[in-house]
């Protein structure tokens, strides 16, 4: 008997056009929280602390290899009380003051934000050792059925390269190589420090939801799991590489957690006037 279940982790699918979901305005979300994580001198604070943020619906890099420099590729930082900091989740630089991530690593499953004080870590393939950035504010559509979340910076990020965006929607995926990045748990358990990328096979939009891009993990034998969430899926697309997904969820058919023939990124092409609206901006 086959085995279905759906773990929270962030990817997805596109739609036909390029527009933000039907009948929903974004959600401003402001935080009030004092940024005081943000140098190297700081990092004996942060503790490590995969699963705590949102147990259960986070992410990993499987069968992956170190990523090149990729400055672009952020490393989410939340305060958790008590004195200290977690990272569980990633995030993408796509504007200089504007970040990306999934709303699942901000959001309890109230849709309580779970921390006055986030951060994103960019400019190193050791989180740990990058600048960190604080999150003025959360723009979001309220609920993990769209698992996107623009993060406004509380400056801009003038000496990093954002990745660009796909926002218009008219690539046929099917068959199509990407790559996903991520800090989370690979196939040894471990959460290593240093940031580590994966290429996948995409399957084709009628396989995936109407606001996702999925991919197969048995053609690659690499996927993304717990610690992942957030991260960027990219391609190449005439000629330019483009951020295509959020790390969503791993669809399991069959086998263990992160197994199985599908995987969700949250697709940017379909909230690709909502992205583009607000980072113009």
């Amino acid at each position: 008997m086959l085995r279905f279940s759906l773990s929270l982790l962030a990817l997805s699918c596109l739609s036909l056009t390029s527009s933000s979901p039907l009948n929903l305005k974004p959600i401003y979300t402001k935080l009030d929280g004092s940024h005081i994580v943000g140098n190297n001198t700081d990092v004996k604070f942060v503790r490590y602390e995969l699963n705590e943020l949102n147990n259960g619906l986070n992410n990993r890099i499987i069968n992956g290899n170190d990523a090149p420099n990729t400055p672009w590729v952020g490393r989410m930082i939340t305060e958790r009380g008590n004195g200290y900091v977690v990272s569980n989740c990633g995030a993408s630089l796509i504007a200089p003051h504007w970040a990306l991530t999934a709303h699942h690593c901000l959001f309890d499953e109230n849709n309580n934000v779970v921390s006055n004080s986030f951060w994103v870590s960019l400019g190193n393939v050791e989180w740990v050792y990058g600048q960190y950035v604080g999150v003025n504010e959360i723009v979001h559509f309220g609920t993990n059925d769209h698992d996107i979340a623009l993060l406004r910076l509380e400056r801009d990020v003038n000496d990093i390269g954002p990745i660009p965006v796909q926002v218009d929607d008219y690539i046929d995926y099917r068959g199509r190589w990407a790559s996903i990045y991520g800090w989370g748990q690979t196939e040894t358990g471990n959460s290593p420090l240093r940031l580590r990328y994966a290429n996948v096979v995409l399957w084709e939009r009628e396989q995936c939801d109407y606001n996702k891009v999925c991919l197969n993990p048995e053609i690659s034998h690499t996927n993304a799991c717990f610690g992942d969430s957030g991260g960027p899926m990219i391609m190449e697309e005439s000629g330019q590489t483009r951020q295509i997904g959020v790390a969503h969820a791993v669809y399991n058919v069959g086998g263990g957690v992160c197994n199985g023939n599908k995987a969700f990124y949250v697709s940017t092409s379909y909230y690709g006037d909502f992205i583009r609206d607000h980072i113009n901006q």
